[in-house]
């Protein structure tokens, strides 16, 4: 199970470091919702690895994910924690369950923004 565990937090990891590299480069002046999406589903994924002690590398790995892809690799990602979590009680079992809650978040802050973005885009929103 420990091979799993470090296969799923290595995912976490990769995904929270393309996160922030994405709100790094971001335009602070885009009016679409999608810096605030990528910057607060940043800020969810460091605050619990900082907690947890893992290291969010600030190189991003390539290939990164378009901006609306972040949303679904953040579902994927959800569901496999889930699935991948130990027997109640482990320590391996407790990372991966505050992992998976600091991915739903941002799953939840990057659906949000990609509907805001979409809408801002189909001239829903005013810019």
């Amino acid at each position: 199970m420990e091979d799993r565990t470090a296969e799923l937090t290595d995912r976490t990891v990769n995904f929270a470091t393309v996160l922030a590299a994405r709100a790094r480069a971001a335009d602070p002046l885009d009016g679409t919702g999608a810096t605030r999406g990528v910057n607060a589903a940043y800020a969810h994924m460091s605050r619990t690895m900082t907690e947890l002690g893992i290291h969010i590398p600030q190189e991003a790995p390539l290939p990164q994910p378009g901006p609306g892809e972040y949303a679904a690799t953040a579902e994927n990602l959800y569901h496999d924690l889930i699935a991948g979590r130990p027997s109640a009680g482990s320590t391996d079992g407790h990372v991966l369950i505050r992992l998976a809650q600091a991915v739903n978040r941002a799953w939840a802050e990057l659906t949000l923004a990609n509907g805001t973005s979409q809408a801002f885009h189909a001239g829903d929103i005013d810019g």
